[in-house]
């Protein structure tokens, strides 16, 4: 269309960005097994957004809802994680089409991170909120938060996508099946970013070799 000129400049011009030296490159990553419960609960179980973005970002939506009326929580996040987001995460892969951007491995981020990474200066930052996130890079980088960014990211009040994830992980992988489903889709992300394995996955046995078996075993 007519702003295709300006889209193909930006698009340059972040490239440029990416490889200076002298221009700050951040990417804040998150736990990916936490990251998918935050991502399940926000679509398909709060649905803050309303019925459009449920239907569009909640993956098998009409037999979600029917599931939700008769199952138990963690067996429908296993249904949805082993036969809605594995197969649709596989298939993209396969297809070399791009994923819900909800449901894709951090890896395939701004031009795969696995391979830019070191451009970035990658913060893992648990338990925290955006808002908090983004005053930690600009006290880091700068010593002090603007006055503008404390009105564009205020620290208190209740974010919309604030949905207890951290609270459910232990409830919604209690099941091993889903749990090694999960790993299967976000093994790369454990193995090429410098994301750690968080404790309560190594106290169920899965390291980084264990994690590397399930990548050679995944379809």
């Amino acid at each position: 269309g007519a702003g295709r000129p300006d889209a193909v400049r930006v698009l340059e011009q972040a490239k440029r960005y990416l490889t200076d030296p002298r221009v700050l490159k951040t990417v804040v990553l998150r736990d990916p097994m936490e990251r998918l419960v935050s991502a399940y609960v926000d679509k398909c179980v709060a649905k803050p957004f309303g019925l459009r973005d449920w239907k569009k970002h909640c993956l098998g939506a009409k037999e979600h809802a029917r599931r939700v009326k008769k199952d138990p929580e963690e067996e429908v996040f296993g249904w949805y994680v082993t036969q809605q987001v594995e197969p649709h995460v596989t298939e993209s892969r396969d297809a070399g089409t791009s994923a819900n951007p909800h449901y894709r491995p951090q890896h395939v981020f701004c031009g795969r991170l696995r391979h830019s990474i070191g451009y970035y200066a990658p913060p893992i930052l648990q338990n925290t909120t955006a808002s908090e996130q983004v005053h930690r890079l600009f006290t880091h980088r700068h010593g002090v938060v603007h006055s503008a960014l404390l009105k564009a990211f205020p620290l208190t009040g209740h974010s919309v996508h604030s949905t207890g994830s951290a609270q459910k992980v232990a409830l919604y992988y209690r099941n091993n099946h889903t749990l090694e489903a999960a790993l299967r889709i976000y093994a790369d992300d454990y193995l090429f970013l410098p994301i750690p394995i968080p404790d309560w996955l190594l106290a169920r046995g899965y390291d980084r070799a264990a994690i590397e078996l399930l990548v050679q075993n995944r379809p």
